[in-house]
Order: C-alpha cells, then sequence, then structure tokens
C-alpha cells in the first residue's frame, strides 16, 4: 500500500507541476501579445499623427490655391484671358429641315 500511496503522491506532483508550467507559459504567452499589441498600437497612432499633419497640410494649399487672387494670377499662365473683342453667333438655317 505504501507504494501505492508514493506514486499517487508522484503523480500529483507531476500534475502540479504540469498546471504550474502551463500557466506560466500561458503568462508570458498572454504578456508577449499584449507588449506586441502596444507596439502596434503606437505605429497606428504614429501613422494617424503623421496623416493628421499631411491633411493640414494640404488644406492650407487648397485654401491657398482656391483663393480667386491666386487664380486671378493662374489664368493667363494657364490660356484664360479675356477677349479682346466680342463674337456672336448667329442663327442659321436648320441643315435637316422638313420641306
Amino acid at each position: 500500500m505504501k507504494i501505492k500511496r508514493s506514486n499517487k503522491k508522484i503523480s500529483r506532483r507531476y500534475i502540479l507541476c504540469f498546471a504550474c508550467l502551463f500557466l506560466v507559459s500561458l503568462h508570458v504567452f498572454t504578456f508577449v501579445r499584449a507588449f506586441s499589441s502596444g507596439a502596434t498600437m503606437q505605429e497606428i497612432y504614429s501613422k494617424e499623427q503623421k496623416l493628421k499633419a499631411e491633411n493640414s497640410e494640404i488644406a492650407k494649399q487648397l485654401i491657398i490655391k482656391s483663393s480667386l487672387s491666386k487664380v486671378e494670377e493662374e489664368a493667363p499662365r494657364l490660356g484664360f484671358s479675356k477677349p479682346l473683342d466680342t463674337f456672336y453667333l448667329e442663327p442659321e438655317e436648320n441643315v435637316a429641315k422638313i420641306p
């Protein structure tokens, strides 16, 4: 009977050690996942800040380039100018007129 009791104690020790080892490895695994999630969040936050800065810069450029004074300066360079004389189109005879 003593042998069986000692085998039960040994098997309980193995089970207890296995359970502790499993819990420690589970704790390490969750710590590593949490740490990597934090690094990922920091990277996303950094990209978000960069995009916000770029967005505000583009908004400033849009306001500057769409102002009337800037459009007036750029119009002659792009080929838009005030006509020197006025040209009127007059109605002509219909081409496909029914007789």
